[in-house]
């Protein structure tokens, strides 16, 4: 049957030689060419797993109210993005898994293509006439880069925040052009609502092309220019010595393909705890750190957290007769609660959320908190503040104080008390400078109005 395929498909298309020829094609055995066979296969599995995110994913700033599985968020305003990204992580059947190898194949992409223009370099295969295929390799890997940054920036969580906000500043800081490229690549003041948009159309279609093209024309060229190789006896500028293409190579890539895609796998699933942390131990329950979880102990110590109810902070108000600010709160019912329970403060913050895979930012929690306790006790908000304009929409977004932590150890470390004072200079010019341009004439005057569009609206 295939013979006659064969021959039906040769009788038209007359390609059966080539086609012989091409399985003939001997590839060198050498284990350093397997390199760049890592940063292939990689690609793939990213263009695999990518096809089946982005089924799932929706490229949108608008705002929504979360009704999903993680139920520490739900009815929380958020963006149709994030939403999407907690659904995909909670929801979609296999939808985290599949995220977590995307994450350690667009690693491993990136390291495969370090290692192996590494061994280019090394053995001198950049020089006449490979020059051009060189070139083609250093350009995959700035826009693997690109797209590493472009892909993160997606869910539009605190990390993507923090990604695009370091963005906008480099873009800002190129001579002449830096302003309009924030402007055009933001579609005006940032964050807008057009960037997750844009960068989506990026992330799945513009640059995954541009390097698919890139591939095809390395291996093209790879193919007819031949492989280098070690230099021993019997090898010549004019020859390869090693294997055919059928049916070693193939099964060898093949093999290759699926351990590597195995253990991108076993990365993103218990393997990246093993790696970072060791063996994971009982934490939070005690002053000490607790045993390895596979180590038999006595009693019920997994509590962790949990453990930690309103009753407790019932209790420390009974025993504190000082002021009691309850730093992490993200929930409207929390502040309720926070109230109900005496609390004198609470601190709208997201850094208690570090361990998940993304977090509500301050901002996007905060207007709903303000109208649920604003007056009945001191909001304060935190995470994410860099600058005056920051302080001034938080303010705007219902808080009665702002905290800034990270931008007073930067100008510490950077100058000292002169670097503190400095920052402080800056902090109040910035603010004086947004309530000028917003027609405020005092900290009290600063609201919601002053935004162009309000969060959670």
């Amino acid at each position: 049957m295939v013979s006659d395929l064969g021959g039906w498909l040769d009788d038209r298309f007359h390609g059966a030689r080539a086609f012989r020829t091409a399985m003939r094609k001997v590839f060198p055995d050498h284990w350093s060419f397997m390199l760049g066979e890592i940063a292939l296969w990689s690609f793939v599995i990213l263009l695999l797993t990518g096809t089946y995110l982005a089924l799932f994913f929706q490229p949108s700033q608008a705002p929504v109210v979360y009704h999903g599985s993680y139920v520490k968020l739900d009815g929380v305003s958020m963006s149709q993005a994030y939403a999407s990204t907690l659904n995909i992580s909670f929801d979609v059947r296999g939808g985290l898994l599949i995220r977590q190898i995307h994450h350690w194949a667009a690693d491993l992409f990136v390291i495969a293509i370090v290692v192996h223009t590494l061994r280019i370099f090394f053995h001198g295969s950049y020089r006449k006439p490979r020059d051009l295929n060189w070139l083609i390799g250093i350009a995959i890997f700035g826009l693997a880069l690109l797209e590493g940054l472009f892909g993160y920036s997606l869910p539009d969580d605190q990390l993507s925040g923090a990604g695009l906000r370091i963005l906008q500043g480099v873009l800002q800081g190129i001579p002449l052009i830096g302003t309009y490229a924030s402007f055009f690549l933001f579609g005006g003041q940032y964050p807008g609502d057009q960037i997750v948009p844009r960068l989506y159309i990026i992330h799945v279609f513009l640059i995954p092309g541009i390097i698919l093209a890139l591939v095809v024309a390395h291996l093209f060229i790879m193919w007819q220019q031949k492989h280098t190789q070690m230099p021993a006896l019997g090898h010549t500028e004019r020859n390869v010595v090693g294997q055919s293409f059928y049916p070693f190579f193939i099964l060898k890539g093949t093999a290759w393909f699926f351990f590597i895609f195995g253990v991108l796998a076993l990365l993103g699933t218990f393997a990246q705890t093993l790696l970072r942390q060791g063996v994971p131990h009982f934490e939070n329950f005690t002053a000490q750190r607790g045993g390895p979880i596979i180590t038999a102990v006595k009693g019920d110590h997994r509590s962790g957290r949990a453990a930690m109810t309103w009753d407790e902070i019932r209790w420390i108000r009974a025993q504190w007769r000082g002021r009691l600010v309850i730093k992490g709160i993200l929930d409207p019912e929390d502040a309720k609660d926070a109230v109900k329970f005496g609390a004198d403060g609470i601190v709208v913050s997201n850094h208690g959320g570090r361990q998940l895979d993304g977090v509500l930012s301050s901002a996007r929690a905060l207007p709903a908190i303000a109208d649920a306790v604003k007056g009945d006790l001191t909001i304060l908000a935190d995470s994410g503040i860099r600058n005056g304009l920051d302080v001034v929409r938080m303010i705007a977004l219902g808080a009665d104080s702002v905290l800034l932590g990270r931008a007073f150890l930067y100008a510490l470390a950077v100058d000292g008390e002169a670097g503190v004072r400095n920052l402080l200079e800056l902090i109040e010019k910035e603010m004086r400078v947004a309530m000028v341009l917003t027609g405020a004439k005092s900290i009290g005057e600063i609201t919601r109005d002053s935004l162009v569009r309000e969060l959670g609206a």
